[in-house]
Order: C-alpha cells, then structure tokens, then sequence
C-alpha cells in the first residue's frame, strides 16, 4: 500500500497573469498551469481517498443481446454497447432504440452486450477479444470503474481517481504492483507493438449515484433519440467560452471555444472574468439557457459537486435543475466527472449538466480528477469537423500526449472522461437562411423577437436600381412596368452550399406574383442577392390609402431541409416562420409624406389579417418604434384608426376595451391613438375572414420636429399564448418642407361670409364650431350666420395627408336695430335691421333678472310695438332671436 502524504489544511491559491509565458507541452507550462488549480488540488486531497476496489464475488455473466448489421459495406468499423445487466432489464426498449439509432445514423454494425458481476478488468477483456474493427463503446449503466493512482503534480502527494483511458487503451500495460485493485503503472513496450494511445472512444451513459431508479437515465434516451432522430438541430449554433480570472490570459483557454461551428473565433463568443463585467454565476447560468450556443467551455475552480466561480458559487444541485440548451460542454473544472462522489442529493457536476430533467445536454468531457483537458485546438477543430466527441478526445490524446505520457500528463490528463453519448457529433452540412431580424444569427428556434413580418434580407425596388437594403413601397404603373424584388441568401456555414438549392418568392396581396429559380452555390459565410420582376396588380381607387404585401421567401433544398414541420393552422405562420431560417417575409409598406413624390405618397394603409387561427382572443397593440432615428407618429400627428365592419363588432361585442385610444370626434366610428403604446383589448372572433383596419397619419403642420423618419407596428397577440400572430410594420418617410396653413377672411357685411385661402397643393377643406362638430365639408366658403363664436378650420393636403386648423371667432351683427323711446313710459317700439320669420321671437328680462314675457311673432315682421305702461321702474334688455333659435340680437331700454 502506497504512503498517504497528508496536505497542511491551509489552501495555497497562487494565480499568474502570464500563463502563455511557457512553451505550451513544456514541463514548466504543466507546472505553471498547475499552479493555477493548486487550490482545487489541495481541496480535492482533503477528501478521503480511496486506496483499494473489492472486485465482484459472484459468478461473471457476459450476455450478447443484439446485434445490428452494417448498413454499407464501406467500413468494418463497428460500436459495442456493453449494459450492466440490471439496468438492462428497466431500460430494455430505450436501450434497444439508441441501438437501431446509431446504426441508421452512422450505419455502422452495433453489438450489445450485457454484463453481470463483472469487474473493469473483465469488461477490458470483452473490448480486447472484440477489438478488432472496434470503433467505440458506450457503457450504460453500472459499468466497473477502473481507477489509477500515483504521487501526482510532481508534489509527492497521493491520489486515486476513476480513469476511463484504462478502457480506451487496449494493447496498453496497465500493472497493479502492489494488488489493491488500483493501477500505478501505465506503459507500452514498442518491441511487442503495444503503447498507451487509446485504440478506441468510451463514454458513459449513467445515472448511478444521481438516482435510485431509472426515471431520469429513460428521460436521457429520449432526448438522445430527438437527436439522432433530427441531426439538423445545429444549424447557426455558436460556441461559448466562458472563462474565469485565474485563465484570463491563458492563449490555450483563450481559444477553448473556437474552430468548431466556424474558423477561428468567427461562431465563438467569450466571457472573461475581468474583461467582460457580467461575468459571474448569474449571467453563465442565463449563457448556458440561451438557444444560441450549443457547445460551451467553463474554465473556473470546481470540486465534483460545485463550482466556486468569481462572483458567486454554483452547486450541482442548481445544475441539475436548470434548463439548459447546449448540446456539448467541456468542462475545464477539475473533478467535476468524478462520479463516485456523487448521491442524489448532491449529484456530480457532469451528470448533473447531462441528466437533469430540464437539460438538453446530451454530452459532455471533463475530468474526474484535479486537471482538465488543455491543448483545445487538439480537440475543438475535429469535433467541427463532424468527428464525434469520443473520435476526437481519442484523436486529442494521440496529437497531445502521443505514445509515451509524461508524469505530468498523467497528473493533468488520466481523469479525462465522457459523461454521455459519445457518439454525438456536429452534421457537416451546409445551413442557408434568411434573416428575420437584424440581430438574427440563424439559431433555430429564432428567439431573438417576436416580429416575423420584418425580414431585412427582403426588399422592393420601384426601379431596377440594385439599391440594397432600402425597402420601398410596391406601386402599380399602368404601362405594366415592373418593381423588383430582392432576397439576400446567406450560407451561415463553413461549407459551401450545393446547387441543388432552390428560393421561391410569393406575394400575398397580389396572387399573380409567385417565382422559384436556383440560388446555386454559395460559399462559406457569404450571401448571393437574387432579383425578380414584379408588376404589381392595380390598387385600391383611394391613392392616399396603400395596399399592403406580404412578399414570402422560403430556400427549398434536399439537404438544407425545414427543421420543423409545416404549421398545422394558418395561425402557426408565425412560429413557423421563426422556427425555421428558411423561411422569411417582409410585410412592411413605406409611407412617403410629401408631395414630391408624385403619386408615390400616401398617408393611409389598410391592413388585413388572414393568417389568423380560427377562433381565440386577441390583443391588437400599435407600438412606436422610438429610437435616435426614428421619432413619435403620435407627437406630431393625428394617429386615427378606423376598423372594418368585422373588427369593429367583434370589438364592440368585447366590451371596447381600449388602451391610450379615444373616440376621434363625437359621433364618429373614427378612434385617435394618443400614446406612443395603445391597445384594442380582448378581441374575440370565430374566424378571421374579412378582419381588417385602416391607419391615417396626419402630420399637423404646428407639430412638425426635425424627425423625418418614423416605424410603427400593428402586432396581433393571441392572448391564450401571450405570442404575436400576426402584424404589419410601417415605415414613414416625412419632408418638413411645407405645410398647409390657410388664412381665414371674414367678410364685413350683414351677413358675415368666412373663406379659407386656398394653399398650392389640392387640399380639402372642412370647417367645424368650437366643439368640432362639423358644419361643412371640402368647402371654401361657409355662411358665419351658421354659428355664432368660434369656428374651426380643418385643411389637408389629400395626398400627404399634413393637416393645420385655423380658428376665428364670429361675433354676429345686432339684428335689432333701435328701441325707441328710450327712456320710455307707455311704449316703445322696437326696430329690426332686418325683416324677421315667424317664428322669431324676443324676450324681455329686468335688471333683476325677472323674465317678464316672451312674445313669438306669428308672422313676418320689421318692427313690433310693445305696451310697457305696467312695467316697474327699471332697466330691462330685450333678446331677439330668428326662426331657427339663434340669439341675433341684445339691447337695453329703460322704463321711468
């Protein structure tokens, strides 16, 4: 038995900045690195170590219980499958699956075995008498651990830990001195041709020591058959490095996420402690949640059940109940797949990151002892290369250590280990895609918005300009000439594109305009614009509303297939749209305010919803985009919005519940949008044929700001989901240039006459009292004897739609003309300044405010003659008003 050095209990934590400063492969680059994880180390040696294996006593049982023939004849290779025998028996059909799996995916020959009673040293000797044309074998289940021991780190300390090269190396010599079950020796002899490279890949597929029973190994295959069942899931995933302080300067770590989806650092992202602020546990955590990466290094210190990250620990506990998105990690966290030092309650890091219930992860390498895997630009570019994770730890160990380890080698590398499927690997295929978003990176699903009617890759032309990326409005020309279309197509691969690949364009709102042509190839990481012609279909009669379009692209190709299926419902449009990246659409219409633009100009459009699913409730929200560019519709214009017979009952029938939205004028269906956020709430409808609104943005000329450029979108959200189904975005181009203010003349006679002045531009003309109820419409002129007081003027360009109100306020001539006598004692006469209907009428009122008659005209009269002989002494005004019971006239006259 080999003597326990005991470690003083004071943990040494020396980290350097200048990691790169030795030869990488130099025994001082192993020492400085070391010195790196000199505390974990010491940590780890404070735990109990073990010293010897009782190997099983009961009688050995080795069981053939399927073999899957090659599916081609190009390649002997073949996969073991080696199960214990009693997980074996609760796991049976999920077992058997993942056979027939592998063998239709990787069409090699599959063998598998179960085992009984058996020790690391009698599944050693089932892999050496297979092993010839033994390619790799997955252990499932309770599969004998061979561990190795030594005085290791050059720090004369002992230590043992579970080695899984034992299995890997099959013509090695792997000698126990002195009988503990434990191997210290490790070496080949060139003479009989064997050596310690690993002839095959192992990993392990185990829930043992995380679980009693079978629940989360079964939920493991499931997710494991998802993959093998579609291995197109990694198109447009990017790699994540995550690295803490004691590596921050560390070229090796530095690259531990590069060369896998892409060349270089062109689909890694890092995280440096130091460098990036947001490093910590709570921003790793949200990382490893996100779509995007899909492989993910974490250098930071770690024991096997948690890592103790600046910033903040992470327990494996927590680990094990996250959800997380990334396919592979390699975890440089020393022990962290030590799994004989794992309970349910407190679970090993690797399977903990592997088997949680909420995990994608499907594989993983790290080490089950201090030390990790260094050398990643040894590993990285293989498993980019569609090499499984267990080919390319197995390459990895060939390039990095070759056929003699060094003491050093053996500290920092015999822990390496595959926790999971290590027949996971990177489909070499080349991923198209059109942009949904700006900020979309082809993850699919695209979860970076929720708006999938705005593609920047699709764009329209009036002219055949090749302007890229400035989308215009579709305009009719009835000489039949066409607008064009364009989509950019990106291969957001590092392989280039076959020329199989086909991009159909479709137009909904113009059925005429459906086209497919060949993209051809494309090479790596680049984009090809193709262009088509487009005459569009004439439109509405009302030229200042704007039809709207929904122009569709979608990439059909044999191998660049949909990741997700057809929608089974118009309303999935939506999702399907954003779960796939050959799909895209632009539904945009581009509103230019100005009257330079010659027919092109509009300040209205109507938009209908047809890719509605048949019956849910729905929120309509109008949303400003506000940014430095583009400024607020509703700061400087009347927004309006006028619904559709359809939509404005099923609203109505809702109860109107409306949000930063009122009524335009009394008694108009016309509602105003006042805030730069409104909402038409809870919406329900039984189908959606024939829902459809109509948006006006008039521009009030007393308003106007520099801003020149506006985005406003209509989002249709289904409020059973919460998502948005549907929508419509509007680009608004505005000239300051002029405006549309009109004088007002008053004319001065008897009979007072208003007149706007008529502006340059054709404009209508609308005139309204004080509380904006209209008195005539599209009119120049307006009798002032229609209204006594203020009287509005309501002027809009009818192409732009720029709006100015003008007021002026009436004060009528007096139709009474004289009141004679006056002082007067008996009667008086009052005069009128014109001839007054029957129906006129006049009051007489005292200073006192006593009504003392009120007297109506029975017919056409110019004067009239009253008796005031019993009228108390006082002051009284008399009030005249016509026919129609307009006040026309006041005066007073005193009684003596």
């Amino acid at each position: 038995m080999k003597r326990i050095i005991l470690l003083l209990s004071t943990l040494c934590f020396f980290v350097s900045p200048y990691v790169q400063a030795q030869n990488e492969g130099s025994d001082a680059y192993y020492q400085q690195m070391f010195e790196l994880i000199r505390s974990d180390f010491e940590r780890d040696m404070l735990l109990p170590q073990v010293t010897s294996v009782t190997l099983p006593s009961g009688p050995l049982s080795v069981v053939k219980r399927m073999e899957l023939q090659a599916k081609t004849n190009q390649t002997a290779e073949y996969v073991m499958i080696v199960v214990d025998k009693l997980t074996y028996d609760n796991v049976k059909s999920y077992i058997e699956r993942y056979a027939t799996d592998i063998n239709n995916v990787t069409q090699k020959k599959i063998t598998l075995y179960t085992v009984q009673n058996a020790s690391h040293i009698d599944v050693k000797n089932l892999l050496v008498q297979n092993s010839p044309n033994l390619w790799g074998a997955v252990f499932i289940g309770d599969i004998p651990t061979a561990r190795y021991e030594g005085l290791h780190f050059e720090t004369g300390v002992y230590a043992s830990w579970p080695c899984d090269l034992y299995y890997m190396d099959l013509n090695g010599n792997w000698i126990d001195t002195d009988n503990n079950n434990i191997f210290d020796i490790h070496d080949g002899n060139v003479v009989l041709g064997k050596n310690v490279e690993p002839e095959i890949f192992v990993g392990r597929i185990s829930t043992k020591n995380i679980e009693t029973g079978y629940a989360k190994l079964r939920k493991y295959f499931d997710k494991n058959h998802l993959f093998w069942s579609n291995i197109n899931r990694f198109n447009g995933k990017y790699a994540l490095g995550y690295i803490d302080c004691s590596w921050s300067s560390s070229s090796d770590l530095l690259t531990s996420a590069s060369n896998i989806f892409a060349p270089g650092n062109i689909k890694s992202d890092y995280v440096i402690c130091g460098v990036n602020p947001e490093f910590g546990s709570t921003d790793y955590l949200n990382k490893i949640n996100n779509q995007k990466y899909d492989f993910a290094t974490l250098a930071c210190h770690s024991g096997p059940s948690g890592h103790t990250m600046t910033g903040g620990g992470i327990s494996s506990q927590t680990i094990i109940n996250r959800d997380i998105r990334s396919t592979f990690f390699n975890l440089f966290c020393c022990s962290a797949c030590d799994w004989e030092r794992s309970s349910a309650s407190m679970p090993y890091l690797g399977g903990a990151y592997v088997y949680g219930d909420k995990s994608g992860t499907l594989s993983l390498v790290g080490s089950t002892k201090t030390g990790s895997m260094l050398f990643f630009n040894n590993f990285n570019p293989r498993l980019g290369q569609g090499k499984s994770i267990g080919e390319s730890l197995k390459e990895w160990w060939h390039q990095t250590c070759g056929a003699e380890h060094s003491n050093w080698e053996v500290s920092w590398f015999y822990g390496l280990t595959i926790v999971g499927d290590p027949l996971i690997f990177i489909p070499q295929k080349y991923d198209l895609m059109i942009k949904d978003n700006p900020e979309d990176i082809g993850i699919e699903p695209n979860l970076s918005t929720q708006i999938n009617w705005n593609s920047p890759d699709i764009w329209v032309r009036n002219q055949n300009d090749d302007v890229l990326d400035e989308h215009q409005q579709p305009i009719y020309k009835p000489n039949g000439e066409p607008n064009y279309v364009y989509v950019r197509i990106r291969n957001n691969s590092k392989y280039t594109s076959a020329p199989d690949a086909a991009l159909r364009v479709s137009a909904r709102g113009d059925n005429s305009f459906s086209v497919q042509t060949p993209i051809g190839t494309i090479p790596a990481f680049s984009s090809k614009v193709l262009k088509f012609p487009w005459v569009v279909a004439a439109p509405l009669s009302d030229v200042s509303v704007k039809p709207t379009y929904t122009l569709s692209a979608r990439i059909n190709s044999v191998e660049d297939v949909l990741t997700f299926s057809t929608p089974n419902s118009p309303g999935s449009t939506a999702d399907h749209i954003l779960n796939n990246n050959n799909l895209a659409r632009k539904r945009v219409a581009v509103l230019n305010i100005a009257p330079a633009y010659q027919g092109v100009s509009g300040y209205g459009v109507r938009i209908s919803f047809d890719s509605l699913p048949g019956t849910s409730n729905y929120s309509i929200e109008f949303v400003e985009e506000l940014t430095e560019v583009y400024g607020s519709p509703t700061a400087e214009a009347e927004v309006t919005l006028n619904l559709g017979d359809r939509l404005q009952e099923a609203w109505q029938q809702s109860g109107e519940e409306a949000m930063g939205i009122s009524s335009y004028r009394s008694g108009s269906d016309i509602l105003q949008i006042n805030q730069s956020y409104a909402e038409l709430k809870n919406i329900s409808v039984n189908d959606n044929t024939g829902l459809d609104l109509t948006l006006h943005f008039n521009f009030l000329t007393k308003k106007l700001t520099n801003d020149n450029r506006y985005v406003y979108h209509v989002r249709i959200r289904d409020n059973a989901t919460n998502k948005i189904v549907d929508g419509q975005t509007i680009v608004i181009n505005k000239e300051n240039s002029f405006d549309v203010r009109s004088a007002i003349t008053v004319s001065e006679n008897e009979n007072p006459i208003l007149m706007a002045e008529e502006i340059t531009i054709p404009a209508s003309y609308n005139w309204y009292d004080g509380s904006m109820n209209l008195l005539a419409a599209d009119t120049l002129v307006i009798d002032a004897n229609q209204n006594n007081g203020e009287y509005i003027l309501e002027v809009t360009a009818k192409e732009s739609g720029f709006k100015d109100y003008s007021h002026v306020s009436v004060i009528p001539t007096d139709q009474i003309a004289s009141i004679s006598p006056n002082p007067a004692t008996n009667l008086i006469t009052i005069t009128f300044s014109k001839v007054m209907q029957q129906g006129a009428k006049i009051g007489i009122v005292s200073a006192q405010g006593v009504n003392m008659e009120t007297i109506v005209f029975g017919q056409e009269c110019s004067s009239f003659t009253k008796d005031i002989s019993g009228y108390p002494a006082s002051s009284y005004t008399v009030t005249l008003w016509d026919a129609g019971g307009k006040k026309v006239g006041s005066k007073i006259f005193v009684k003596q």
